[in-house]
Formats: C-alpha cells, sequence, structure tokens
C-alpha cells in the first residue's frame, strides 16, 4: 500500500484562506493610499469593507488551525493564526477610531493602524507558507 502525499482536506482549507487573508490585507494599503490621493469616498468604503473580510478570514482561518493543530499540525500555526485574528480584531477597531476626513491621513491611532495592517499581512502570508508543507502533519 502507498502512502498519499495528499494533504489533508483541512489543511488545503487552511492554505487556501491563509492566502486569501494575505491578498486582501496586500491589497489594503494600496487602497487606502489610492483613497487618499484621488480623494475618493467609495475606495475609502472598500478600504473599510475589506478590513470586515480580512477580520472574517482571520477568524476562519483560526479555526482550521485549530482543526489542523488537532490532527498533529505544528501549534506554531495555531499561535500565528491565533495572532492574526486578534490582531485583525485590533486592526478593525483601531480603523473605526483613525477614520480620517475624505482626502486626508489622520486620526489617533492612523500610525499603529497602519503598522498592524502589515504586520497582519506577513503573518497571513507566513500562515500560507506553514500549511503548504505537506508533511507537516498527518492525515
Amino acid at each position: 500500500m502507498t502512502e498519499s502525499t495528499k494533504p489533508p482536506v483541512i489543511q488545503t482549507l487552511l492554505r487556501q484562506t491563509a492566502f486569501s487573508t494575505a491578498a486582501i490585507g496586500a491589497a489594503q494599503p494600496l487602497l487606502a493610499v489610492a483613497s487618499v490621493v484621488t480623494n475618493s469616498t467609495p475606495l475609502t468604503k472598500m478600504h473599510g469593507g475589506l478590513g470586515y473580510v480580512f477580520a472574517a478570514g482571520a477568524v476562519v482561518t483560526l479555526v482550521l488551525a485549530i482543526l489542523w493543530t488537532r490532527r498533529g499540525a505544528p501549534t506554531m500555526a495555531l499561535k500565528l493564526a491565533l495572532l492574526v485574528a486578534v490582531g485583525a480584531g485590533l486592526q478593525t477597531y483601531w480603523g473605526l477610531l483613525s477614520t480620517p476626513a475624505p482626502g486626508r491621513i489622520s486620526g489617533g491611532v492612523v500610525g499603529l493602524h497602519m503598522g498592524l495592517g502589515l504586520l497582519l499581512a506577513f503573518g497571513a502570508a507566513v500562515l500560507y507558507s506553514l500549511a503548504r508543507d505537506t508533511h507537516r502533519a498527518s492525515a
């Protein structure tokens, strides 16, 4: 009998959600800059809406990381998914606090919001990389 090298379904789903979350996180700075440069309210609203999608994706990724860890995956994936999910919640809150006037980058926590956003996108990308390794978890 040969052993399958195909990753478990949970690992595949985790990889896909982590990739999607990282892609949204990478698009967020571009949307934010474009909305400020063009003074576009629709782009600002799109940035905010994608922030909610990012946070939801981070929570789904966390649930999948919990399930994958129970199947023998490294606990680093779970810890990273937890950090990204909690950070996404904080990021969303700071985004609500730092909503600037149209065409301006202002607000009390906008620097924290921007810095954390970049870290979260990187964390989701690292999580995707962890989930790509099919030899880390048992079926």
